[in-house]
């Protein structure tokens, strides 16, 4: 059940059972607040407070520019929200739960990464109260290949794997994982319970071929 408040701050949830109810107040220049066991009753109160905020830039580890196609999540509270990154490569969010949060980071060509944080509630509403964190990402490399069964036909719809990235075989059983990281890495296809799987040496912005035969 959905309600808003009125410019008072007043709100009103009719026909509502007995309970108790999981409440949540969600406001943009407040952070989330989450309210348990509460009974339905005509004076419900609730406080929320301003949270705290982040800002920072994403840039390339090696290079210092901006990853092109750069995307960033952040997760806190609970909450998932997709930040803008600027063609600066500044990113900022206020109104973050106090507590810890995490970021991730990625763009094509790039590892992924993951950087969590701990967020400190601001005075005000829309303080930052972690300043400048550089998120600087690696230049992956991509494993590419092919994927065939134990009589030398394509496998199409196979899964592969490469840690925790994941991809899909075409219908001619090609498949391509980006993003990889640099160094030995393990390689494994699945379907139908037939599997195959085979080492590559990836370097970055390089691409390092494996053929997987399913059995």
């Amino acid at each position: 059940r959905w309600a808003t408040t009125d410019r008072s701050g007043h709100f009103s949830a009719d026909g509502l059972g007995p309970g108790p109810y999981h409440v949540v107040v969600m406001h943009a220049d407040f952070a989330p607040a989450t309210f348990a066991a509460v009974t339905p009753t005509e004076d419900a109160r609730f406080a929320v407070g301003p949270g705290g905020g982040i800002d920072g830039d994403v840039r390339d580890a090696r290079i210092g520019g901006v990853p092109a196609g750069a995307r960033l999540e952040l997760r806190a509270g609970g909450q998932l929200r997709l930040l803008p990154v600027e063609r600066d490569g500044r990113f900022s969010a206020t109104a973050v739960p106090p507590g810890r949060a995490t970021l991730t980071a990625a763009a094509p060509g790039y590892v992924t990464l993951v950087r969590e944080v701990d967020v400190v509630a601001g005075e005000r509403l829309h303080d930052v109260t972690v300043r400048d964190l550089r998120l600087e990402l690696e230049r992956g490399g991509a494993v590419v290949g092919h994927v065939r069964d134990d009589r030398g036909d394509a496998v199409a719809d196979a899964v592969v794997s490469v840690g925790a990235l994941r991809a899909r075989s075409d219908r001619d059983g090609d498949f391509r994982v980006d993003g990889v990281a640099a160094g030995r890495v393990r390689v494994t296809a699945e379907k139908g319970g037939a599997s195959g799987s085979d080492d590559a040496e990836v370097r970055a912005g390089d691409e390092a071929r494996v053929e997987l035969r399913l059995r």
